[in-house]
């Protein structure tokens, strides 16, 4: 998070022990006793114990922050030290006393990255109408959360009282059941809308071979998942040997606003208008390297569970779990326009079938069959993430503009572990600003500046494909499809 002017370290305290107050996993230690691995609460906890202060050198407070996030990700893992898996670090530059970076480190045993956005927005103030009216609806959310896990966890533990197979089994009779509902309004729809023409039947016939075709391939193609081959090594996919060592972290903000106008002509969404970008970028970044882009690569993407029943996810809507499914993205050659068309069919092709509910229950299958803990997540990673070529998460943040502790924020993004992916992009918006990061091995790559330039070309390809390269030079001094001033422009640029 990137503040506007010089915030102390104790001026983030208030704030940060607010939000430690309103979770109690932030008070949570893992320690080992008596052979085994347990968790405990700490009982009098004051944040201050888990924040420092740090003065960065150098002429760029930008690459002076990706320096320092490269050896954060490379030291000591979180909770080593017999604290709660989290920490703050309250960073200053030399070059630039009037910006601040708040980085806040935590582990997914805390909590995802949605229920961390819940608490920012109550820990922030905000700024205007869009502001006050987002904290209000993540006040009105979390007041009802509590009844509403509440109701899911009743309806799961009582589906969980047989076998694990009659839990899948249930989870995809009621994937089904959404499937029949959504197909029954395609099909009212089409018969609707040609019902003055001879061809009602005609469109009916086809919008249901259509959906039995997507939904028995899409299924089929997760179904697969544990008996994939990995995708090929190359620039950007990394072995199992160099998911190792030292880390680099490296990101661009561009324009919200010009990237959603993007999105509105290419007709699609923002996600999927990510998704393309990122699968050009590849294919550039591979020719620039000088190796040969494969017709497809796969894509691992974290399932968000909230957005689906918890009948399917068996969760109880405060995190995500361990689930992951393969996206194919087409890194051929094509035109950037006709690449957002191919993405938008593969994600719409994942989506309308059973194969999300299967990735989600495939976990707890494989936890009841290997019942150690380090092995079942050992053979879920192995599962996809050993054998996709990126990692990728999209994230929506605060809408509106928000202040901490009386400082106006200017940007926030997130990043990710590369971890057993080897190479990690995360997407999240704040404001009127979109940002990419980027993260990975050095035995990868020492650069991930250079993959994120392949995915700015890509962006600018599609923009003028699309006709919006006038209306945004209109919008946007320079015209280079970011603001001139942003964080990673000039790194960008060298690259």
């Amino acid at each position: 998070m990137t503040l506007d002017g010089y915030c102390t370290l104790e001026e983030l305290v208030k704030p940060m022990q607010h939000m430690a107050d309103l979770h109690d996993r932030f008070r949570r230690r893992v320690v080992y006793r008596f052979g085994a691995w347990k968790g405990e609460f700490l009982q009098e906890f004051d944040v201050r114990h888990m924040m420092r202060e740090v003065t960065l050198d150098g002429p760029d407070a930008q690459l002076a922050f990706d320096e320092h996030m490269g050896q954060l990700m490379t030291s000591q893992p979180l909770g080593a030290d017999g604290l709660p898996p989290w920490d703050v670090v309250c960073i200053h530059y030399k070059c630039n006393p009037e910006r601040t970076d708040v980085l806040m480190r935590a582990s997914h045993i805390i909590g995802d990255g949605q229920l961390f956005m819940k608490l920012i927005k109550q820990i922030m103030d905000p700024l205007d109408a869009t502001a006050e009216a987002d904290l209000a609806a993540t006040v009105l959310g979390s007041s009802t959360a509590a009844a509403a896990a509440a109701a899911v966890i009743r309806k799961v533990a009582a589906q969980q009282q047989g076998n694990q197979c009659a839990v899948l089994l249930a989870a995809a009779a009621a994937a089904a059941a959404q499937m029949i509902v959504l197909l029954g309004s395609l099909l009212t729809a089409a018969a609707q809308a040609a019902a003055a023409s001879h061809t009602a039947r005609r469109v009916a016939v086809g919008v249901f071979i259509t959906m039995c075709w997507h939904g028995y391939t899409a299924l089929t193609f997760t179904s697969w998942l544990p008996f994939w081959f990995a995708d090929r090594e190359s620039a950007v996919k990394a072995a199992p040997r160099d998911c190792a060592g030292p880390r680099k972290w490296s990101s661009i903000t561009l324009s919200l606003p010009e990237f959603h106008r993007t999105a509105q002509a290419a007709s699609s969404s923002i996600n999927t208008l990510a998704v393309s970008c990122l699968a050009g970028g590849i294919r550039r970044y591979l020719l620039r390297m000088g190796q040969q882009p494969r017709q497809r690569v796969r894509l691992c993407s974290m399932v968000d569970t909230r957005s689906l029943p918890g009948l399917l996810t068996g969760t109880d809507g405060n995190s995500n779990n361990f689930s992951f499914i393969g996206v194919p993205l087409y890194t051929g050659d094509c035109g950037a326009l006709a690449r957002v068309w191919r993405v938008r069919w593969s994600l719409r092709w994942i989506l309308h079938s059973l194969a999300v509910p299967l990735a989600i229950r495939m976990p707890k299958v494989i936890q009841r069959l290997f019942r150690d803990p380090a092995w079942s997540s050992w053979a879920t990673l192995h599962c996809l993430p050993f054998k996709a070529t990126v990692g990728f998460s999209n994230m929506r943040g605060p809408t509106g503009r928000w202040a901490l502790s009386g400082h106006p924020v200017v940007r926030i993004h997130n990043g990710v572990q590369p971890n057993a992916f080897g190479c990690f992009i995360s997407l999240f918006s704040y404001c009127d600003t979109v940002t990419f990061t980027h993260t990975c091995y050095t035995s990868k790559s020492s650069k991930p500046e250079v993959l994120l330039s392949c995915i700015k070309e890509e962006y600018d390809a599609l923009r003028k494909e699309a006709a919006v390269g006038a209306l945004a030079r209109h919008d946007t001094p320079g015209g280079s499809g970011s603001d001139p001033g942003t964080p990673g422009s000039d790194k960008i640029a060298a690259a």
